[in-house]
């Protein structure tokens, strides 16, 4: 979902918290196991473009703030680099040894 949403591609999807917090609230949501009520999402999707296109281009803003590659990787090096600091050195010889 964050790469379409990157992209600038409206999000139809599963209603569930992990969805919702993933997609920021900016995709179209349909009940879980619930054919007709997706139905009725997508019909909704395709007669109210407008406010799809506009929540894509506003995901697409955010998803390049919140899932941007290099603060992906900076996050992960502060991560790494918070450990290693805080461990000892016979840790991280053991570490090393893998």
């Amino acid at each position: 979902m964050a790469d379409a949403m990157r992209h600038g591609v409206p999000i139809v999807t599963s209603d569930n918290p992990i969805y919702r917090e993933v997609t920021n609230n900016l995709a179209i949501y349909a009940k879980p196991d619930d054919p007709e009520d997706l139905a009725h999402t997508l019909d909704f999707a395709l007669q109210n473009r407008d406010i799809i296109y506009k929540n894509a281009i506003i995901a697409k803003k955010y998803a390049d703030n919140v899932y941007n590659e290099k603060i992906f990787v900076r996050s992960i090096l502060m991560t790494c680099r918070s450990v290693l600091e805080k461990i000892s050195e016979q840790q991280y010889k053991c570490l090393l040894s893998y």
